[in-house]
């Protein structure tokens, strides 16, 4: 049995870190699942961006958008906030059982419009513009720009003269997406870790030479030495791991020799027994 101990504290510092990553990889987005239409939100961020794939990766939405500082992201949000808008309006119209269909216009940047609506007893289809505001003067703006497009918006500017309201509200959107988006950017990553997994197996390495310093078998200046450099390997090892874990591209590389050295003193150990 203690030839087993041995091993799992020979090899407590690449445990430490695979429970760290195993934990993050389950629960790091937790979070965004309680949002109302998140689902829709990342799909919006998707389809905002030519640099996301539709199968892009929580880990690869939450890299993308942290490449944005504080002033940049509002404009980020307030783009996926308006194609959130047409997406859930979409939804909205084809799950009433009326005689309109909706499809969003394939293009995000198409001119004019935005949402294709088609009469399924007549055949008729009118395309039409989406605005997710609480601005009456972006609204003018749009019909002064294309004045034979109808505009569809948000309860809070669809009192205003020829215009369709979608039932939807802009600040609700808007508290919606920039929840989501801020989950993304906010979501823990492994190097935020480094601290805990430091002082986790400095501790534990270091309960021996306490003990002894307790009982006399060590002085305070050796148990110091001892403590800066356990201390020090311990740090520079968690820095290391972590910081790859932080990355897609070397996270799997990674958490592969991590695993393999796990599994080498396992086997070594087995083989002594």
């Amino acid at each position: 049995m203690n030839r087993w101990v041995k091993a799992g504290q020979k090899r407590l510092d690449e445990l430490s870190v695979m429970m760290v990553y195993l934990y993050l990889v389950n629960h790091r987005y937790d979070e965004i699942a309680e949002v109302p239409d998140h689902d829709l939100i990342l799909e919006a961020l998707k389809r905002s961006t030519t640099e996301l794939g539709d199968d892009a990766t929580y880990d690869e939405m939450a890299a993308y958008l942290r490449g944005f500082d504080e002033d940049q992201i509002q404009g980020v949000v307030n783009n996926v906030k308006g194609i959130y808008h047409e997406m859930k309006f979409v939804e909205m119209e084809n799950s009433d059982h009326d005689r309109w269909h909706a499809e969003l216009i394939p293009e995000t940047n198409h001119p004019a419009t935005d949402v294709r609506l088609i009469d399924l007893e007549k055949g008729k289809i009118k395309e039409v513009s989406l605005k997710a505001t609480d601005h009456e003067s972006y609204v003018l703006e749009a019909q002064r720009e294309y004045p034979g497009v109808p505009q569809y918006v948000t309860e809070e500017v669809a009192h205003m003269r020829g215009v369709h309201s979608t039932g939807l509200r802009d600040d609700v959107l808007t508290a919606h997406t920039e929840e989501v988006i801020g989950d993304l950017r906010e979501a823990h990553q492994p190097t935020d870790f480094i601290p805990h997994v430091t002082l986790w197996t400095a501790a534990l390495a270091l309960a021996p030479a306490i003990k002894d310093y307790r009982e006399g078998r060590l002085d305070r200046e050796a148990l110091l030495e001892k403590v800066v450099k356990v201390t020090g390997m311990k740090l520079a090892k968690a820095v290391l791991f972590l910081s790859l874990l932080s990355f897609p591209v070397t996270a799997m590389p990674t958490m592969a020799y991590l695993i393999f050295t796990l599994l080498k003193e396992i086997y070594l150990t087995y083989k002594e027994a």
